[in-house]
């Protein structure tokens, strides 16, 4: 379920509108932290898994919060200028659940983008071996054309 809290009507996204309903695992009643996409789409997860895969947020979650930080329903909300298809990828490798891997090469390399940028090296070593398996797939691809 997207939850839609009064910050974001004040907010003017600056990537297109695309909600759509998150799956259980990235809307968890138990969360302790809502990452928040351009496109407005609310992920409640939790602090521990994201310190956890980078030392970006272990740092921002070791740092004092101001008090009158943005919150939706008493959670901090933390926004970030990826849509919700790149966070909705990068955060299901995070949990043991099953990942969702584009299977375009363009969004795979905005998803390694976003990884590096958060310095998530175990989900960027996950996503180039994805890329590498796309362009053997193109190129497997091309050859069967050529016959």
């Amino acid at each position: 379920m997207v939850i839609l809290g009064p910050s974001q009507t004040s907010r003017t996204p600056t990537c297109p509108q695309n909600a759509s309903p998150l799956p259980d695992h990235l809307d968890r009643s138990d969360a302790d932290i809502i990452i928040q996409s351009c496109d407005l789409v609310d992920f409640r997860i939790h602090k521990l898994v994201l310190s956890s895969a980078s030392p970006f947020f272990y740092g921002m979650f070791s740092l004092p919060q101001p008090p009158n930080g943005d919150t939706i329903d008493g959670l901090p909300v933390v926004h970030l200028s990826e849509d919700a298809e790149v966070l909705h990828s990068l955060l299901t490798m995070l949990y043991p659940i099953p990942s969702v891997i584009t299977n375009s090469y363009d969004k795979a390399v905005v998803l390694l983008a976003a990884s590096q940028k958060y310095d998530m090296v175990g989900v960027q070593s996950r996503i180039r071996t994805e890329i590498q398996m796309l362009k053997l797939c193109a190129f497997e691809a091309h050859i069967a054309y050529a016959m």
